[in-house]
């Protein structure tokens, strides 16, 4: 124990600004994000907030925070029925979203699921897709005090997606419900709701230019023995004359069930599927690859767990 004298009679202390207080355990305002925090300090004594702003972000990048300051990161799961935004540099989180809510049919659901986030292309907002309710939310995260949800219905048991070639539409499966819901995320609607064979698990699906049918995006299935291929709009005049498929699907490629990923790369002329749920052990372990200029039958099944040894 002890006693800690400042200042006297004859000499007051003066809580001078070169006198500050460091703590024992690091002390964050959970309602601030990690900039606002650096600058509290600042608020309080009434500095310039433009130059005080400026050292902050540079302290900041001392300690390897630098770009973390004006992040968030966004998660949802399977339990609690939620999502949570957090501030990007402290992980702290900043809003807690419940995701209860009626089902596309009308009916409360009480304990509906996160099935998939992903950040637009073009402006500061989340799709966020609910799974059991069918309703996909378009979260704008610009002001995060006052956030804004537009909410979209598409169809139940909502799964995994993922970007047509433009950015613009967002499609994801619907898989129980045998459909794929694609969303106009620069007009902020539902721009198709498209029927597919049994329960359809694109991943993120994959974009390549049909030698017949333009600009498609492909989705594999858990229940079907096909891979199918859905036209997507482009802006691009050399593509105008597909505009008559959009949002159709144009063929099924033949394929064995229980696919969960497909693949393909803009410097490849090949496309890839896999088929890991499938009950048979080597399909199973196996991936087929078609060449692009014809999607009739795979030119070759890669047996990857034997080639690997």
């Amino acid at each position: 124990g002890g006693t800690v004298r400042i200042g006297s009679a004859e000499h007051p202390f003066d809580p001078a600004r070169d006198i500050g207080m460091v703590f024992q355990a690091p002390l964050l305002l959970k309602w601030r994000r990690i900039l606002d925090n650096i600058l509290l300090p600042a608020e309080i004594l009434g500095l310039p907030m433009a130059a005080a702003r400026e050292r902050a972000r540079g302290l900041m990048a001392m300690v390897g925070l630098q770009g973390y300051e004006d992040k968030y990161l966004v998660g949802g799961g399977y339990w609690p029925p939620q999502y949570s935004i957090m501030d990007g540099g402290t992980l702290e989180p900043l809003k807690i979203v419940s995701t209860r809510g009626m089902t596309v049919d009308g009916e409360y659901h009480p304990e509906p699921r996160v099935a998939s986030i992903v950040s637009s292309e073009i402006k500061p907002e989340w799709v966020v897709n609910i799974k059991e309710t069918g309703q996909i939310l378009l979260v704008d995260y610009s002001d995060i005090k006052n956030l804004k949800t537009t909410t979209i219905e598409s169809a139940k048991f909502l799964h995994d997606g993922g970007w047509d070639a433009s950015k613009r539409y967002f499609l994801v499966a619907a898989n129980a419900s045998n459909k794929i819901a694609a969303v106009d995320t620069k007009l902020g609607k539902l721009a198709a709701l498209i029927d597919t064979a049994k329960i359809p698990h694109p991943g993120r699906g994959a974009n390549f230019v049909h030698p017949k049918f333009g600009p498609v995006w492909a989705t594999g299935h858990l229940g079907a023995d096909v891979v199918t291929l859905i036209s997507t709009p482009s802006d691009n005049p050399k593509f105008k004359q597909y505009k008559q498929y959009n949002w159709k699907v144009v063929q099924e490629m033949k394929h064995v069930p229980g696919n969960l990923f497909v693949k393909t790369h803009p410097k490849s002329k090949h496309f890839w599927a896999d088929a890991p749920q499938n009950p048979d052990k080597d399909l199973a372990e196996s991936v087929a690859v078609w060449n692009m200029s014809d999607l009739s039958k795979p030119v070759k099944v890669i047996n990857v767990a034997k080639d690997s040894g």
